[in-house]
């Protein structure tokens, strides 16, 4: 799904010249840790956009993100916004970013999809932690936590089989997420609860629905583009 803006280049290229396959681990932990960043910054930017209606598009846009056909953030154009450097840093992120080697990690859904889901899990587990929360509830307590981590695992992996080319597994684990995101919203509805529980749900409700009806459009829209594909 997610274009590879390096792969025509690697392919042009002698193998042994690429400095992907000569990466040490502290270039990696590097690596990673800038795309750690990224996820930050997108989530700074989409706190900012809330109440927006178009607040993923306004966010992909201000991420340096092309969007293709189906509206999704297919490939970085700058890892930084222009208003985050002057000329002449833009020119050395643009150099970097072409020699980069491409992981998952630099997909903009995975980027957005990671960023969303662990800040819901991070609210979730904070609200867990506050007394008198978990002992009267541990097993909605735990079906809550269990659907945040199945949507996140599954999503991703979709991401993964996409950037693989392999559209008909990814079709499965996006219909594997979007089935926990149900679940999710089914466990928030207010009749679900009872008097007890719904404090808490109320709480996390106000936070997470807008989060969560976002991954929702994000995986439904990844879920089209992989049928099409």
């Amino acid at each position: 799904m997610s274009s590879n803006p390096d792969s025509d280049w690697l392919s042009d290229s002698d193998g042994d010249e690429s400095s992907a396959f000569s990466w040490s681990e502290l270039d990696w932990e590097k690596y990673l840790g800038e795309h750690e960043e990224e996820i930050g910054r997108f989530l700074r930017l989409y706190k900012a956009a809330a109440g927006e209606p178009n607040r993923l598009e306004s966010v992909a846009h201000k991420m340096g993100w092309l969007i293709d056909e189906n509206d999704l953030p297919m490939v970085i154009i700058n890892p930084r916004s222009a208003s985050d450097e002057d000329e002449d840093d833009e020119e050395d992120d643009d150099f970097d970013t072409f020699f980069d080697p491409y992981t998952p990690h630099r997909n903009p859904v995975y980027i957005s999809t990671e960023g969303l889901c662990l800040s819901l899990q991070s609210a979730w587990m904070q609200l867990l932690s506050e007394k008198n929360i978990i002992a009267p509830d541990a097993l909605l307590a735990a079906r809550v936590t269990a659907s945040l981590h199945n949507a996140r695992e599954l999503a991703l992996q979709g991401i993964q089989c996409s950037d693989m080319t392999e559209y008909t597994l990814g079709i499965y684990h996006f219909k594997k997420a979007l089935a926990e995101i149900n679940q999710l919203l089914a466990l928030l509805n207010p009749d679900f609860g009872s008097e007890k529980t719904d404090h808490v749900l109320g709480r996390f409700r106000l936070f997470a629905l807008s989060r969560l009806f976002d991954l929702r459009d994000i995986w439904i829209r990844m879920l089209a583009a992989c049928r099409n594909s």
